[in-house]
């Protein structure tokens, strides 16, 4: 190391981690890092931060950014537990305490968010995401000794995680986490896990809207109570790195105030040690403009880079002549030019003996239709030709379709060629720069420079051919407005003429061809000729203020600020404001459409989504809001329309006579944001929930007979087709399953499902009345409900009702629905009534019962006790304590965290709520219980409100506990220096309550019935709820630690609490 330094240290070590972190990607050679990469890794090293931006062509690897925060979070967990053992040495001897002793590490930020406002690109960075995750936590999971380069950079991460630390922060031993949030995923377990280990390194994939949405306490496709929490924990150790941010202004801009308006705190103990948010940008081709009045630290790709870095020096310098043809003055004769020139293309490759690998063409619309169009077209006019097909990429479709499309392009990029590899892909901008792959050559319409420079990205994107071909079809400027408007998609006129005029000013000529490489437009661009680019769809942006971030920052009360006006079609508070680009009215993030089988019943229907929620790989996303609310063609036509939708019934011809039933036309609602068992509802054309009231973050459920599909090339969410699509939801991995059981089959597995079933319902039964007997009895009742439903579940495993290994899965609940039907034929005939009588049975994985909110009463398989050294309150109260150490936080803070863990749940002595965790049974002598089991979730909701506890929250309660018990023994005072106000509202909003309100006073906190209660609990309930005490406490605490730092102390007490539950502690 004396010959080392620490530069040339950490350059050697980063080599090595990438090597052993991308083996496996089908590189004959490991992968190197290039120069670029490691200058940014330094920068970071040496800054304790993030540069402003990054510059860095197309294809010049800027998802590395992934690989930078992974490789410095491993290597500050090895420092800091070097800090503890000086003697902790690398693989080569080496003691990190000497080192790293130069470079500050320990305040890199743990999480770091990838932004781009594609929704394709999100998926393609989750996927290289992804990919390190199950290296890092997968790949010989069980080698850490010293001599395993992959086993040490692993610890390193363990250390910054605190797996092995302590028993208190330990959890479920994931040292990195990758999550995607983007418009319309649902939420699921695994989108969740994030925000319950904030000490832990992870990955954020994100669309601008979402993760903004997350950082301003609105998160789209959040509940409520949630929503501080994620707020809190983007606003701090978090990095966010906007892709392309010249589409994300104002996100940029407004993630840019968090550092300045959390300077406005009073205190700065949290920002001292944790960082606020850091921004940085990223682009390919930089401006004038962007410069102007900035001072923006940046690190970039630069020419010397090539002497080393030879393959970069391909894939951006290797020509790419782009070939203009605009002689065409109607759409139809540019689209026949453009399936013209892709069978001369494809017909040209069939000539290559393979030595580059399968030859593709890529073709790029600029809409839908028009892709349609050329994909027909230019089918049919090689049908002949070639065996291999034309494959499609067009709109946004929900990922269990795209994953089969990416499979058939990877093929391609992967050297084999088969009668499945495809000859041409057509696309819109989904493939501008939503599939990493790699054409041979590409036609494309007409688009803004910055668009065609993406396009071109595609192109020989490895730069493994010596040369390149990008042909741009667009129409003469002797074309009429009208056919302008059918070919130019999202584009204006304007701005395509612009571009056709730049592509002139390129090197090269008119017959070669002008070079649209990647390095050639960055010099362009440096010595001033810009890139065109999309104009500005807004004249001014917002900047974030504090009275802003204020009323954000009230989560838990409906303020007026946040009533929708569906006239101005106003999203809550307005947050497009500090989150978009464009504020167009037809413009809808974030809203997915989901197929579903589905009980006849409606209530019934909503009952069982209510626990099946939707996941990530079944939503179809929404283009436009013309697609729900247009006057025809939309969802909102669909639930117009007369009469019922007519099912065939009859496994034969389906002609006039076939019995069809009859079924409504009807959707629900799914919104995260309600609480728990009111987030499904029927949407209606006008009345009750409209379609008109869909916003960010929803989730529309449909019937899998409802026409709003399109199926060719691929299924769409397409309302003007009038196709169906199928029910994917146990195709994708959900951690929740659905078995459907026809109860009126006449066939020995129904009949031994009811058997079954009649063993559960009353063991179930059964279970209920055991509250007050010992813990064996419980126990063994429990096992045996378990075991009957795991045999109900095995008859079912070998006829494919099951989505995965039956074994993971758990019995749930179970719907029954029956009835009768009404039957026709199309020549309106109609026909007797039908009876029916289906049972819906919901499994879940077992390791995902612990939910949000109900985790905070059941237990997934024990009794939890409140007190003691062994009991619930104790082991958030470490556990709190523990991650505020471990994050930095300096000792008062983890000290005020460890007392607000140690008094969270004080109100659940409440007598109602022991008799509720007791299932109707007094507590008597016995001790106080913190969670309880319960048999199924609708029977916790059941005890709840006979108990008369809905919308009770012992969190408030807690709170006056607290306060009275200070009063009398002063013990939170006894020489420490914590802040008792600050203690409260940690103890207040530990369930994400109580920001700013509550919604009752203390007469429903402390009714008569709640027993004999200190009178110093119920006077200070009164001036807390009922004379503006807690308000006033909020504010206070607001100003002193600023709206985003008291969150992220709320968020590492609430993650304290979430994993201790989890953990059955």
């Amino acid at each position: 190391m004396a010959d080392m330094s620490v530069d040339d240290y950490l350059t050697a070590r980063f080599r090595e981690f990438v090597a052993c972190a991308h083996c496996d990607d089908g590189a004959v050679a490991p992968r190197v890092p290039y120069r670029w990469q490691c200058r940014l890794m330094l920068n970071v090293a040496r800054h304790e931060r993030w540069p402003d931006r990054i510059v860095a062509p197309t294809a010049a690897g800027k998802t590395s950014v992934i690989d930078v925060h992974v490789f410095l979070n491993a290597m500050a967990g090895l420092q800091h537990q070097a800090e503890k053992n000086p003697d902790l040495c690398d693989v080569d001897g080496i003691a990190y305490a000497d080192a790293l002793a130069q470079v500050p590490l320990q305040r890199i930020p743990r999480r770091l968010a990838l932004t781009v406002n594609r929704r394709s690109l999100v998926n393609d960075q989750y996927e290289e995401a992804t990919a390190l995750e199950r290296v890092i936590t997968t790949r010989n999971k069980d080698d850490t000794d010293s001599s395993s380069v992959l086993g040490e950079f692993r610890r390193g991460l363990c250390y910054r995680a605190g797996i092995d630390v302590s028993a208190q922060v330990v959890g479920d031993g994931v040292p990195l986490r990758v999550v995607e949030l983007r418009g319309g995923l649902a939420s699921t377990l695994e989108s969740r896990e994030w925000r319950y280990y904030p000490q832990t390194c992870a990955v954020i994939c994100a669309t601008p809207d979402m993760f903004g949405s997350r950082l301003l306490f609105r998160g789209y496709g959040t509940s409520a109570t949630m929503r501080s929490l994620e707020a809190g924990l983007l606003a701090y150790d978090t990095v966010l790195v906007a892709d392309e941010a010249h589409l994300s202004r104002q996100l940029v801009l407004t993630a840019r105030q968090v550092q300045r308006l959390e300077s406005m705190a009073e205190c700065d103990s949290i920002r001292a040690a944790v960082t606020p948010l850091q921004v940085v940008e990223t682009t390919a081709t930089p401006t004038a403009a962007e410069d102007s009045g900035t001072c923006l630290e940046s690190v970039s790709v630069e020419e010397s880079d090539f002497a080393v870095d030879e393959s970069l020096e391909r894939r951006l310098c290797t020509p790419k002549s782009a070939f203009v043809d605009r002689t065409a003055t109607t759409q139809r004769q540019l689209l026949q030019a453009i399936v013209d020139r892709c069978k001369a293309l494809v017909q040209e490759n069939m000539t290559y003996d393979g030595e580059q690998g399968t030859r593709v063409v890529g073709c790029i619309l600029n809409t839908v239709a028009a892709a349609e169009t050329v994909h027909g077209a230019l089918s049919k006019a090689l049908k002949k030709v070639t065996a291999r097909p034309v494959e499609a990429f067009v709109g946004p479709m929900r990922p269990h379709d795209k994953q089969s499309v990416l499979t058939k392009l990877y093929s391609a990029s992967a050297g084999g060629e088969s009668d499945e590899t495809p000859c041409c892909v057509i696309g819109t901008q989904t493939l501008e720069v939503g599939v990493d792959v790699d054409f041979a050559d590409l036609v494309t319409e007409l688009a803004p420079g910055a668009s065609l420079v993406q396009r071109a990205g595609r192109v020989n994107r490895r730069g493994l051919l010596p040369e390149a071909h990008v042909y741009v079809y667009g129409l003469s400027d002797d074309a009429s407005n009208t056919e302008w408007n059918k070919a130019r998609g999202p584009y204006d006129r304007e701005t395509c003429t612009e571009t056709a005029a730049w592509l002139d000013t390129l090197p090269g000529g008119t017959e070669s061809g002008r070079d649209i490489c990647a390095w050639s437009v960055l010099q362009g661009t440096l010595a001033g000729n810009t890139v065109p680019g999309e104009q500005a769809r807004r004249l001014l942006y917002q900047r974030l203020e504090p009275w802003d971030v204020e009323n954000l920052s009230y989560t838990d009360e409906n303020l007026c600020g946040d009533v929708r006006i569906e006239e101005l079609q106003q999203t809550p508070s307005d947050l497009d404001l500090w989150l978009r680009d464009a504020l167009d009215d037809d413009d809808m993030p974030g809203i997915g459409v989901v197929v579903r089988d589905l009980p006849r019943d409606t209530a019934v229907s909503a009952n069982l989504l209510e626990l099946t929620p939707p996941v990530d790989a079944e939503v179809f996303p929404v283009r436009s809001r013309s697609q729900l609310v247009g006057r025809t063609k939309s969802l909102l036509s669909y639930l117009q329309e007369d009469g019922a939708a007519l099912i065939c019934s009859d496994s034969g011809e389906r002609s006039d006579d076939a019995v069809y039933e009859c079924r409504p036309s009807r959707a629900f609602l799914y919104r995260a944001s309600e609480p728990e068992g009111q987030r499904v509802t029927e949407l209606t054309a006008s009345s009750g929930t409209s379609v008109e009231s869909l916003r960010s973050g929803d989730i529309v459920i449909v019937d899998s007979y409802a026409n709003l599909f399109s199926d060719a090339p691929m299924h769409l969410y397409a309302p003007d087709k009038s196709d169906c699509a199928p029910d994917v939801y146990n195709e994708c991995l959900s951690e929740i399953g659905v078995v459907h059981i026809d109860m009126l089959a006449n066939d020995k597995l129904t009949t031994l499902s009811r058997d079954r079933l009649a063993e559960l319902t009353a063991l179930r039964e059964q279970f209920e009345e055991t509250a007050g007997e010992s813990s064996e009895r419980v126990g063994a009742l429990k096992r045996e409900i378990d075991r009957i439903a795991q045999s109900l579940l095995d008859l079912h495993r070998p006829h494919g009702s099951l989505p995965v290994d039956g074994t993971r899965h758990v019995l749930v609940d179970t719907f029954d629905d029956a009835g009768e039907y009404d039957t026709q034929t199309k020549k309106n005939v109609p026909l007797e009534r039908q009876e029916y009588h289906d049972l819906w049975v919901v499994v879940r994985f077992e390791d995902s019962l612990v939910g949000d909110e109900a985790s905070q009463e059941i237990s997934g398989g024990k009794t939890i006790l409140l007190d003691g050294a062994n009991g619930h309150q104790r082991h958030v109260s470490d556990r709190a304590c523990a991650l505020a150490k471990l994050v930095g936080l300096d000792p008062v803070l983890a000290q005020s965290l460890d007392i607000a863990g140690l008094h969270h749940d004080d109100g659940k002595r409440d007598e109602r709520f022991q008799r509720l965790l007791r299932r109707g049974r007094p507590r008597g002598n016995g001790e106080y219980w913190a969670k309880s089991v319960f048999s199924s979730w609708r029977a916790e909701r059941s005890f709840r409100e006979r108990n008369h506890l809905r919308g009770w929250r012992h969190e408030q309660r807690s709170v006056a506990e607290y306060a009275a018990a200070v009063e009398v023994s002063g013990f939170s005072a006894d020489g420490r220096t914590v802040d008792d106000q600050l203690i409260e509202r940690l103890i207040g909003t530990s369930h994400g309550h109580g920001r700013a309100t509550f919604a009752h006073g203390s007469e429903f906190l402390i009714p008569a019935a709640a027993g004999q209660v200190d009178a110093r609990v119920t006077a200070w309930a009164r001036r807390l709820f009922d004379e503006g005490g807690w308000e006033s406490l909020i504010d206070r605490t607001n100003r002193r630690y600023g709206y985003w730092g008291v969150s992220y102390l709320e968020a590492i007490l609430r993650a304290a609490d979430i994993t201790s539950s989890k953990e059955g502690r």
